[in-house]
């Protein structure tokens, strides 16, 4: 009921939804791959895994134009991805556009203030790599000379161009935004080659800061998720901070404040013999990101830490449930790998089979 209730909608939308691309006038694609430097906006509201595979377009977008101004609109919490190798000329806070209506709720008011004040900026080129109904209709109400998305939900007729296709059957996500700014690109190949971002503060600094021994190797865990479903649960992660413990590891919790609670609980049971693990928590990933630029192991469930994990070349462990594909949705990085979860001595040993994997795999590079 629920499918055919949305192509009802989509289907009585979608008319109207043209007529207002018709009336709005979009200059054509090719006009606006002629200039030599366009004005960008990129609209990237989703967590943090998707936002830091959306953010993987800018070198390429910069490669086309090397002199463009080029922003994204994103959320605040994922304000650090946009660094290094990744770095935009401003982020703007998109914390109106909704990314996951089971975490957020919709605040129609805050969205349109949010197009009005971008429309001011007189954009050659908004890509919308969100690619909800929200995000489409935010990117129609800026007004730029032309846009390009993907899906948008019934609002996707919104777009100047819509990309049909972005989402192919058994491809990894990380394809998605490159296959959304495919039109404006020339015989280019997709690359599983990751940049990541660039922390802001040092490692030495952060292990300072928490307490962290400096001569230990450093464990970081990360046993939040998205969503439950997505959790190898609070128990197995404690039992495994307590075995790196007995290993000698420095062990950190990485999460929000939202979850500040569990950690400590968390912690508190993995306590073994005057060893405890650190709660890392803040409003923001910059600490984390720091740490796991030193980390010599990092364990999560499959989520954007997980990502950027892998992407800085540490060994990143990510144990996926049943809920998502590890094949469309894993980490990519030099030592990525993924456990899928079982009981906990099973997916224990899987994990430490992984680090051993990893140290012999260094051992022949070096």
């Amino acid at each position: 009921m629920r499918v055919w209730l949305k192509r009802i909608l989509t289907a009585g939308i979608g008319i109207p939804a043209i007529i207002l691309k018709r009336m709005r006038g979009y200059e054509s694609l090719a006009a606006v791959r002629l200039q030599p430097r366009p004005r960008i906006l990129l609209v990237a509201c989703h967590w943090l895994g998707d936002t830091f595979w959306a953010a993987q377009v800018v070198p390429v977008l910069k490669s086309v134009w090397p002199d463009c101004e080029l922003c994204c609109v994103t959320k605040s919490v994922c304000a650090p991805i946009w660094s290094g190798g990744l770095a935009v000329t401003e982020w703007i806070d998109g914390g109106a556009v909704v990314s996951d209506r089971r975490r957020e709720t919709v605040d129609w008011f805050a969205l349109h203030r949010l197009g009005c004040t971008l429309r001011k900026r007189s954009w050659d080129l908004v890509i919308d790599l969100t690619g909800n109904r929200y995000s489409a209709i935010l990117t129609h109400w800026i007004h730029a000379k032309h846009t390009l998305g993907f899906d948008g939900g019934e609002f996707g007729s919104l777009y100047a161009t819509c990309v049909q296709d972005a989402e192919r059957n058994r491809r990894h996500l990380s394809e998605r935004p490159f296959r959304i700014i495919e039109p404006l690109l020339e015989d280019f190949v997709y690359s599983r080659e990751l940049k990541a971002p660039q922390p802001v503060h040092g490692y030495a600094e952060k292990c300072f800061e928490y307490g962290l021994s400096p001569n230990d190797p450093l464990a970081v865990i990360a046993p939040t998720a998205g969503w439950s479903a997505k959790e190898w649960g609070d128990d197995n992660f404690s039992k495994l901070a307590g075995r790196l413990l007995q290993k000698k590891y420095s062990v950190a919790l990485l999460d929000s404040p939202a979850g500040k609670n569990r950690l400590e609980s968390i912690a508190q049971a993995a306590s073994q013999d005057g060893r405890n693990a650190v709660v890392v928590t803040e409003s923001g990933i910059e600490s984390a990101m720091a740490l796991i630029t030193g980390c010599a192991l990092f364990v999560g469930n499959d989520s954007g830490l997980g990502h950027i994990a892998a992407a800085m070349g540490r060994t990143a462990v990510s144990i996926f449930t049943e809920e998502t594909n590890s094949k469309i949705c894993g980490p990519i990085g030099p030592a990525a790998y993924v456990v899928h979860a079982g009981d906990f001595e099973e997916t224990f040993v899987a994990i430490m089979g992984c680090l051993d994997q990893s140290s012999d795999e260094t051992d022949k590079g070096e």
